[in-house]
């Protein structure tokens, strides 16, 4: 077989044609008169090598624990893709790497996750990985690691809202969406109306994440809500509270001329939440029939 290469750390390296197709190589060899055969399944090998990524990208994590990192990247039939990570105090060798099982399909995903324990300050910085087919075809990929000291949990406004929202009443939807930056993620999430727990089933409110989501909203959703984060491992809660008031609908009268005996007719309304009262004078003049409003 022409230009056929034998190579003793990857084996013997044959031209593959697109037209050509080897179901079985038989190699024949003659040592002190005896002869021995081997025979090879050909692999049609590939240079197609995608999508190398390190997932998450950014990452933060407390010191003690356990940082995980997964380099994936996409080849096809024929496709051996080899990982190598360069990252912090590699050189303890104190982190064990685990790779992914394939399986068959046009776009193979192969991966590589290093997993570092024990996690200390030193261990902050750029990991990168390189992911490889054949010495000639390579793309690289990285990620920051974050390493924080004490857990931490904060809840805000945002876009410098306060905690104050008022709204006119049969607004569709209303949203309350606290910042919430905390490292570890909470592992307990509760809302409450004016000290009382919403279910999460209720009809009323819907619950999206840290969100909550008020649906055609009324007068009797005026009151206080609070949003009650913690994380019970390590001992860290917060709680934060929007103070709603809703705006009550202003409704046209219709007065009919006929339908009253004096030329003036005062109706005061007051708005309860907002303190202030709105007074609304209407005038109607019984000889022509013209009405005025006058705030």
């Amino acid at each position: 077989m022409k230009e056929m290469v034998w190579d003793p750390k990857v084996g013997f390296r044959i031209p593959y044609e697109p037209n050509s197709e080897y179901s079985m190589l038989i190699c024949k060899t003659t040592v002190s008169g005896r002869e021995f055969k081997s025979m090879y399944i050909p692999r049609r090998t590939t240079l197609v090598l995608n999508n190398v990524k390190i997932t998450p990208e950014r990452v933060r994590v407390l010191v003690g624990d356990t940082l995980v990192l997964n380099c994936t990247g996409e080849t096809t039939y024929g496709g051996r893709i080899n990982f190598t990570w360069d990252f912090p105090k590699k050189s303890e060798n104190q982190h064990h790497t685990k790779k992914s099982t394939v399986r068959p399909a046009m776009v193979l995903v192969m991966s590589k996750a290093l997993i570092v324990p024990n996690i200390t300050m030193e261990h902050k910085g750029v990991y990168r990985c390189s992911a490889e087919i054949e010495p000639t075809k390579h793309k690289n990929a990285s990620a920051r690691v974050l390493v924080f000291e004490h857990p931490f949990l904060n809840v805000s406004y945002k876009h410098d809202r306060t905690g104050k929202v008022t709204v006119k009443e049969g607004k569709k939807k209303l949203v309350f969406d606290p910042k919430v930056n905390a490292l570890p993620s909470p592992d307990m999430l509760a809302w409450y109306k004016d000290g009382v727990p919403i279910n999460n089933n209720s009809t009323c409110y819907k619950m999206s994440g840290y969100n909550l989501i008020l649906i055609d909203v009324q007068q009797k959703h005026a009151g206080v809500f609070t949003i009650s984060l913690g994380n019970r491992v390590r001992g860290v809660f917060r709680n934060l509270s929007y103070s709603l008031v809703v705006n009550g609908r202003v409704v046209g009268l219709a007065v009919s001329p006929d339908s009253v005996s004096s030329s003036t007719w005062r109706e005061e309304l007051s708005d309860v939440h907002q303190h202030r009262a709105l007074r609304l004078l209407l005038v109607v003049d019984t000889l022509t029939g013209h009405r005025g409003v006058t705030l």
